[in-house]
């Protein structure tokens, strides 16, 4: 299989995935249920839900922020992010 090949057939499936759902909410549900990443959580702690594929909640946001203080990075992206991650963490919401 050529690489131009490769790259169809992911597209197809995808599309088939996509259009399976009803509606983009019921997809952002579904995409909630995975696993948190850097870039997901970095954008979450920015504010871009979307960008990041998750769901606008406070509870994204904290599960962002947790992953953030797991792996470390918390420490060391802007500022206000640390700041932010230390409250959580001192208010009860996050734990070190």
């Amino acid at each position: 299989m050529t690489p131009s090949e490769h790259t169809h057939r992911r597209t197809v499936a995808t599309d088939d995935v996509a259009s399976s759902y009803d509606d983009r909410e019921e997809l952002l549900m579904a995409e909630n249920e995975r696993d948190m990443d850097t870039f997901a959580a970095a954008m979450i702690a920015d504010g871009e839900f979307e960008l990041a594929g998750f769901e606008p909640s406070e509870d994204n946001y904290i599960r962002a922020y947790q992953y953030l203080i797991d792996t470390g990075i918390a420490w060391q992206l802007q500022g206000r992010i640390g700041r932010t991650a230390r409250d959580l963490i001192e208010n009860g919401d996050c734990h070190a």
